[in-house]
């Protein structure tokens, strides 16, 4: 397990209290004394869970049977629907600022429509209440346009978009009896409708995916204890039907669609924060509403983010370790460190195109296969604050919605009071973008494969891995390689050429080798 003394040693400034004291703050906290006029019709709703374990349960997903996920994958048929042009034609590449809806509603559901960017539920500014309401906007004229109000209020409700309805799941009915009921909205009418009732109760960290066919809602915690059950629904015969029960039990997951499964990627943890499990995953596929478990990694069980990049699940963890699964038997391969510095933060990751953008602490990274990860710099990032004698980052979380060729960042801030940075407080400020990745970079020639003597072995380390090989265990000719790094040959038993960056090797004991692949790459 990962020693985390010692990570935490390099954590910044901010003040960060456990998950438990934080949900117990936000859901009791107003988030201002002021009064949002024309608020007083929305129902009261059930207590708010916070933005920031929305977003730290980040993490898992998507669903099948065979592996296909993993290579020729096929989705479930759609209704054909009409060729949309990019609306986001007119933003350049990198950042581009928003306006901010009329009322800004932290927790609301943000779903992308292909042409609108939707924002509906959440607790108004200086309400108390959940709201009924919610916006569009429009990236043709950069402007925001009200919904009209639905038949229920969203209390950090999620969303997903069939291809003709945004269905929102999590907002509470009037009975407060904890039974969801999810609300469905049609854009092109302006209309709502309600769900059917599901044969699931509503948890806090419950995950939406849609397959192409079906939303499937798994997951969660219900009466503080972790879910492994979840249903789906199909918005064609407007029916539910339950999903089988997950042979792992997870309150602290992403979840993803890989074009056949279902992904659920993540861990346990108990009240007091603490893992009561190592990162583990889990494939579900709705064909055959048949689950299989995903190879363990050794990435850390408190928090890490999951995404589906080009046919792999690529994952990195609160300590920025990250790692790479492209086949059903794994292992989980490294890839190299995320270049930031760990602190109390929540990772989260999002896929534009190819394209995946890591977003810690206020700081992003992208990260595109066959390369290494690339400083995100300039707009959202760029915004610091001063606290107690340094400057930290002022949008340290944000909710990330892939909006075709750009990723949106709904922000919200931190608040400097005299213990510190505060995120959740009342006055934090909020910000709205727009991000274009920059196209990734053009493939390389595969490398060539190193020739070896008749009878030489090739060794292959990992990034990050170590091997210690004995006194005659290897041989003149035998071959050590560190992918994208380099390689060193043995000359004679016990000495090698000079290593490369990234790939050391030195003499060992009593005539041994010893070698190590740096996971950074240098």
């Amino acid at each position: 397990m990962t020693d985390f003394d010692a990570a935490f040693r390099a954590l910044d400034a901010l003040h960060a209290p456990s998950l438990a004291s934080d949900i117990e703050l936000r859901s009791k906290a107003p988030r201002s004394a002021l009064t949002a006029p024309g608020l007083d019709d929305d129902p009261p709703t059930r207590r708010r869970m916070p933005a920031a374990l929305v977003a730290f349960a980040v993490f898992l997903a998507g669903a099948a049977v065979v592996w296909s996920a993993f290579g020729n994958m096929t989705h479930s048929p759609q209704r054909p629907r009409q060729t949309v042009l990019d609306p986001w034609t007119g933003y350049g590449e990198g950042w581009t600022q928003l306006p901010d809806p009329p009322k800004i509603s932290p927790g609301a559901a943000e779903v992308w429509t292909g042409s609108h960017y939707l924002y509906w539920g959440g607790i108004p500014l200086g309400g108390k209440i959940a709201s009924k309401r919610g916006y569009s906007f429009d990236p043709a004229t950069s402007t925001w346009t009200p919904m009209p109000a639905a038949p229920q209020a969203g209390d950090y409700p999620q969303g997903i978009w069939t291809g003709s309805l945004a269905i929102f799941w999590g907002g509470t009915g009037p009975s407060h009896a904890g039974q969801a009921e999810g609300v469905a909205y049609d854009p092109a009418a302006m209309t709502w409708k309600r769900l059917p009732p599901a044969p699931i109760r509503s948890g806090s960290g419950q995950k939406l995916v849609w397959t192409g066919s079906v939303m499937i809602v798994w997951g969660g915690n219900k009466s503080g204890l972790a879910a492994a059950s979840g249903a789906a629904f199909d918005p064609e015969s407007w029916t539910w039907r339950p999903v089988a029960a997950a042979p792992i039990t997870l309150n602290t997951f992403t979840s993803v669609w890989t074009g056949a499964e279902m992904v659920v990627f993540g861990s346990n943890l108990d009240r007091n924060n603490r893992a009561t499990t190592s990162v583990e995953g889990e494939a579900y596929s709705p064909a055959t509403d048949a689950w299989r478990v995903l190879p363990r990694s050794a990435l850390s069980p408190q928090a890490s983010t999951l995404a589906w990049v080009d046919g792999r699940l690529v994952a990195y963890d609160y300590v920025l370790t990250a790692a790479e699964l492209d086949s059903p038997g794994g292992p989980w391969k490294g890839l190299p460190h995320v270049p930031l510095s760990a602190g109390e933060c929540y990772p989260d990751s999002a896929v534009v195109g190819s394209t995946m953008v890591a977003f810690y602490c206020g700081h992003a990274v992208a990260w595109n296969e066959g390369s290494d990860w690339s400083p995100i710099s300039g707009g959202l990032v760029a915004e610091t604050v001063a606290a107690h004698g340094s400057q930290i980052q002022l949008y340290r979380f944000a909710d990330l919605t892939p909006a075709g060729s750009v990723l949106l960042f709904a922000a919200e801030g931190v608040t400097i009071t005299k213990h510190g940075p505060c995120y959740g407080c009342s006055g934090a400020p909020h910000q709205f973008w727009a991000f274009r990745p920059p196209p990734p970079p053009a493939p390389t020639s595969p490398p060539t494969s190193p020739s070896l003597r008749p009878g030489a072995k090739h060794i292959k380390l990992l990034p990050g891995e170590s091997r210690s090989f004995a006194k005659g265990e290897l041989h003149t000719g035998d071959l050590i390689t560190c992918p994208g790094r380099g390689s060193v040959t043995v000359t004679v038993p016990g000495q090698l050429a000079t290593s490369s960056i990234g790939l050391t090797a030195n003499r060992g004991l009593n005539g041994g080798v010893y070698a190590h692949c740096d996971s950074n790459g240098g």
